[in-house]
């Protein structure tokens, strides 16, 4: 019967120089994020333009770097106080993927 110290010690084990320089790459090169398949961004659809995202469809009315205004049209969840909630002006991230319906 082996002992799990000797299981432990056939791995290889990475070094410490090697864990850095990945390291190191990888905040260098940073992430790149897209949408899934048959979405986009927020962002990158026309002012004006009526989008879909989850059961909530809106059109959207600003945007900047942080933030984006909407104006929720149609919830199609919940009950009727969660659907006065969700209804009329909204802030979420123009992030969020959407499908665009259109402009």
């Amino acid at each position: 019967m082996k002992s799990i110290k000797s299981k432990q010690s056939s791995r290889q084990r990475m070094s410490d120089k090697r864990i850095d320089n990945l390291t190191k790459k990888a905040l260098k090169d940073g992430v790149e994020w897209s949408p899934a398949k048959g979405y986009t961004y927020l962002k990158d659809i026309p002012l004006g333009s009526k989008f879909k995202t989850g059961n909530v469809e809106g059109i959207l009315l600003n945007i900047n770097k942080s933030a984006a205004r909407v104006l929720i049209i149609k919830v199609m969840f919940g009950n009727d106080d969660d659907k006065k909630y969700y209804m009329g002006k909204q802030i979420i991230a123009p992030h969020t993927e959407v499908r665009k319906l259109w402009e």
